[in-house]
């Protein structure tokens, strides 16, 4: 087995283990409010031997502490009281999320205090590192008048933000970003450092990171490269910060910042991984999708090449959210498309891989987290390679190379990446799926036609969670129509593949994937 990577990171939510639904399966609710409870969520995540960090978020604009500088998380609890009182418009949105502050109050009632906990059981027991995560730009439900997670000081100095509104024109959260925090605003530096200095000085953590992706938008509008220096010292000051404790604590405290998936998007919005790594700055940098499209088609050989020469101490991991899409549709991960994500990774040279959201996997998807086998290189077990894009941009929606969809009557010629080729014994496939019941169009590989299609499940088939309506679907829940072009294995090749459609009357090709199975 050759190319087995070193890293599996797992970054868990501010709300994870503080609401009933993810790992319920084998951590009921009321087993966590103890120190046993907590212990045995990091062996769950651990089990196997195969994690190797424990990324847990404690900050957004609210802390899951009693902290000085933000509102603690419960805070809310008293405003969601005033609120219900004659609100109707909101009282599921309330009454729903009131689970999450309700349960970290529980903890610290109880004079537990679950962070410190965790990072003292990780450290006895050398499961996994545990490193703090802190959202740099959180900004989820702004466009509620009010909701658990904004905080008060978001409220109060809407002169700190990138914009003073919402553009109406947005739809289901896409315009949050416009309403983020402004870095190049000296206030918004200042209080974010006090945050990040505060979770510090709190927890003896093996790491903390800075999560610039949750929201991705930090700077002015249009000006990420003329400002990027600014996010760059700010990183400065938080390793600084950090390397006068070191001596104290008597460990290395490392530090790592997730950055958008595509080199340029990243450098348009100011996230300048290059002058990080050269100038020492951090430790990791977790090249990441936002939430839609886990990026299958990241030029991870390219970033781990700029980031090598600028420090070859800095490690490169492939981080993926807990969806794939194809059009913008958001589909919880399978495992097949794990074991697909985790050869892209591995085949680029990455040193490792970065599972964001894990906790809202299927318990299938965990399973293969903890697979000795899952980087190896040849890879093994079933894999997909979805035709994916860059879900996250800067000002220019044209940086997403989004391929799909292709309208009624025209032709595709999509480019899909892969890791490795398929193996003596392994079966070929190209999955494309319409939003219209049609005839089966004409597909090739590489120039290849296919041997065969057939009509592929498009109905509910329980491999992936579509967190909007409950329903399980195969591909995106716009596809009403599937068909599986079987080819060669010789057709496959290591990397891009070029894959022909022809062109299909009264329907859109809204998705596309490539499929290896094993004998």
């Amino acid at each position: 087995v050759q190319g087995l990577m070193a890293d599996v990171v797992v970054n868990c939510d501010n709300d994870h283990y503080f609401t009933a639904g993810p790992l319920a399966d084998e951590l009921p609710i009321e087993e966590r409010f103890s120190e046993a409870g907590l212990r045995k969520y990091i062996d769950l995540i651990a089990r196997g031997g195969r994690v190797t960090h424990v990324f847990m978020c404690a900050v957004g604009q609210r802390a899951n502490y009693d902290s000085k500088i933000c509102d603690p998380i419960w805070m809310a609890l008293d405003e969601a009281k005033a609120r219900l009182n004659g609100v109707k418009a909101q009282d599921e949105q309330i009454t729903l999320g009131l689970e999450w502050p309700r349960n970290v109050k529980r903890f610290y009632d109880l004079g537990i205090d679950p962070y410190k906990v965790w990072i003292d059981y990780c450290r006895s027991s050398g499961k996994v590192q545990f490193w703090l995560s802190q959202r740099m730009n959180d900004i989820h439900n702004s466009d509620m008048g009010w909701n658990i997670r904004t905080s008060r000081f978001w409220y109060d100095h809407p002169e700190l933000r990138r914009k003073d509104r919402i553009d109406p024109t947005w739809k289901d959260g896409s315009g949050w970003p416009d309403v983020a925090f402004d870095y190049s605003k000296p206030e918004v530096r200042e209080y974010e450092f006090a945050v990040f200095k505060e979770l510090v000085d709190r927890y003896d953590a093996d790491g903390f990171e800075l999560d610039f992706m949750r929201w991705w938008q930090n700077l002015s509008p249009r000006k990420g490269r003329e400002q990027a220096p600014i996010l760059t010292a700010f990183i400065v000051r938080c390793r600084r910060y950090l390397d006068g404790l070191e001596k104290a604590r008597g460990h290395r405290i490392g530090l790592a910042a997730r950055c958008a998936s595509s080199y340029e998007v990243a450098r348009e919005l100011g996230m300048d991984a290059e002058a990080w790594a050269r100038e020492g700055l951090v430790d990791i940098v977790a090249v990441a999708n936002f939430f839609a499209a886990a990026d299958f088609d990241c030029d991870l050989a390219g970033w781990k090449r700029r980031l090598a020469a600028a420090n070859p101490r800095v490690k490169v991991v492939a981080s993926a959210c807990d969806n794939i899409g194809c059009a913008g549709e958001a589909v919880t991960f399978t495992p097949e498309a794990v074991r697909g994500f985790a050869d892209i990774a591995a085949q680029a040279g990455a040193d490792g891989l970065y599972f964001f959201n894990y906790a809202w996997f299927t318990h299938a998807c965990r399973d293969v987290f903890r697979d000795e086998d899952l980087m190896a290189l040849p890879p093994r077990g079933d894999r997909r390679y979805p035709c994916s894009y860059h879900d996250c941009t800067a000002d220019d929606d044209a940086m997403k190379c989004r391929q799909l969809p292709v309208e009624s009557g025209q032709a595709a010629a999509l480019r899909l990446n892969v890791g490795s080729p398929a193996a003596d014994g392994e079966t070929v496939s190209v999955i494309v799926g319409y939003d219209k019941t049609v005839d089966a169009p004409r597909v090739a590989l590489n120039g290849v036609p296919a041997l065969a299609a057939e009509p592929a499940a498009s109905k509910p088939c329980g491999s992936a969670l579509d967190i909007s309506t409950g329903s399980r679907f195969c591909y995106g829940k716009e596809v009403k129509c599937a068909f599986r072009c079987r080819f060669p294995s010789s057709a496959l090749r290591a990397g891009h593949n070029e894959v022909s459609v022809s062109s299909v009357a009264g329907a859109r090709l809204v998705w596309a994937e490539i499929e290896i199975k094993g004998s």
